[in-house]
């Protein structure tokens, strides 16, 4: 009978122990290369990952027949009914008195939102803002502007300007109120007022109105506008007078047209398939 040596029963244990333990991991590994033949399992590719061009290409490829959604905003138009608004007429009671803009400003505001602003609400507004000058109370475009975007509905309304050579035409700014865009516009308020005021060479803009309503001819040409002036009684311009006051005549030129369109705006959804 042949003997074998006999090893002590705890490295017997060790020595089984470790032998299945490789047993199982080779098993495993065994497995786990299969599935990844077989199914293909992310990851598990043994081949040399793409490029990021490669990648990047590769997605593009993939989204060229799904359908991209995006907001855009469209024009809304305004309306308003002078008649009905709290309009007002007259500058300078507010303790300043080159106020026109904070009165182009409550109006505007008032005829488009159904507020009540008046000139001394606005004046304290800008005075306490550092937004008009402190001795005059005028106001600049961008002053103008930092006011409509605080206290007009940001989620509906907005203002933007116009101005020097992008200074929108007689005839665009008869259009644009037929869209229901509300205007302030920049004359020369001395011609306006007073007449004469030619022969003065460049000056720049020195009063603010308000425009609302573009009146026209049968044959659709423009023929004049309704305006808010709070510093006369002067309620409707001819086209020729408008041109005018905005631009300069015989010998007097305006050098910064300018005007401020306040308009409604919505977002609206656009869904483009590609081919």
């Amino acid at each position: 009978m042949i003997a074998f040596a006999s090893t002590p029963s705890h490295e017997s244990d060790e020595i089984m122990h470790r032998d299945l333990s490789s047993a199982l991991l080779m098993a495993g590994k065994a497995v786990v290369v299969l599935l990844c033949l077989v199914l293909a399992l992310p990851g598990c590719s043994t081949t040399t990952p793409p490029t990021a061009e490669e990648a990047s290409s590769s997605q593009s490829a993939s989204l060229e027949d799904k359908t991209f959604i995006g907001r855009y905003k469209v024009l809304v138009p305004l309306s308003w009914d002078v008649s009905s608004s709290y309009i007002v007429s007259t500058q300078g009671n507010a303790g300043l008195w080159g106020t026109c803009g904070q009165c182009v400003v409550a109006n505007t505001l008032n005829l488009v939102t159904g507020s009540v602003y008046t000139e001394a609400d606005i004046v304290n507004y800008v005075t306490q803002r550092k937004l008009c000058d402190p001795t005059s109370g005028g106001m600049t475009i961008d002053d103008m502007l930092a006011v409509y975007d605080q206290l007009l509905p940001r989620n509906s309304m907005a203002a933007h300007v116009d101005a020097w050579d992008d200074a929108p035409t007689i005839v665009m700014m008869a259009d644009m109120l037929d869209e229901g865009i509300m205007l302030n516009v920049s004359v020369y308020g001395e011609m306006m007022r007073e007449g004469g005021h030619t022969g003065e060479g460049d000056i720049t803009g020195t009063h603010w109105i308000v425009i609302y309503h573009a009146d026209r001819a049968a044959d659709g040409s423009v023929i004049g506008f309704w305006i808010i002036d709070s510093a006369s009684s002067i309620d409707y311009l001819t086209a020729e007078e408008l041109s005018n006051f905005y631009y300069g005549h015989d010998g007097t030129k305006i050098l910064d047209p300018s005007c401020i369109e306040i308009f409604g705006w919505r977002y609206a959804t656009l869904v483009t398939t590609r081919e």
